[in-house]
């Protein structure tokens, strides 16, 4: 291996590593905002993300009122 190819993969490799840790850096803000989100609306550090965790989850505005488009296409089969 010469030193062009050691330094190639040594750069590679840390980008990897940055990209790793910026990706588990996030999981981590995410599950604690669902947490938060959990725990109440109130106490949220960051709402938007809490919003959008929520919402993936299938706890966002139509959670709200109900299943309202699953109830719309029940009534009109």
């Amino acid at each position: 291996m010469n030193e062009f190819d050691f330094h190639y993969m040594h750069h590679a490799r840390s980008e990897e590593l940055l990209r790793d840790a910026e990706n588990e850096r996030l999981a981590r803000s995410l599950l604690k905002a669902a947490k938060d989100t959990r725990r109440g609306a109130g106490r949220v550090r960051h709402d938007g993300v809490a919003r959008r965790v929520a919402r993936a989850l299938g706890r966002g505005e139509a959670g709200r009122g109900g299943s309202g488009r699953r109830n719309e296409q029940a009534t009109a089969s």
